[in-house]
């Protein structure tokens, strides 16, 4: 997880057993832009739930890939999608670095035409394949 972009959304899901029971197999999402863009008292007030650890250190640890960083990423994710089911930061243990996290890119869309004829063609790339 490492070479990645800094302050690109990520969104994640659990994969350990117990923890798909207790979350859910749902993504959530761990956007640091949105976080950057929060009202500054919105901010102290995670913080504070996060056991005053700062934000740029969750931030940091994060884009080092350790675990205070995912366990925070994590839990800030869950917390604004769901903070009842987060519950509180000090008793948050899910199994970290079994959480599947994918980077969200800002990839443009490609306009795509639409064919006269709707039955693809051999160079089509929904052509069936054969393996």
């Amino acid at each position: 997880m490492r070479s990645r972009s800094l302050l690109k959304p990520f969104r994640f899901r659990f994969t350990d057993e117990a923890d798909v029971a207790r979350f859910g197999d749902r993504w959530y999402v761990y956007d640091e832009t949105a976080i950057v863009r929060m009202p500054a008292r919105q901010q102290a007030r995670l913080e504070a739930a996060l056991g005053g650890l700062k934000l740029v250190r969750v931030m940091t640890e994060f884009a080092e890939d350790g675990v205070m960083g995912r366990l925070a990423a994590t839990w800030i994710g869950v917390h604004l999608a769901a903070p009842d089911l987060a519950g509180d930061f000090d008793k948050y243990e899910p199994l970290v670095f079994l959480v599947h996290f994918e980077q969200i890119l800002d990839e443009p869309q490609e306009d795509v035409a639409v064919p006269l004829d709707p039955t693809p063609s051999e160079s089509s790339p929904t052509s069936p394949t054969t393996v």
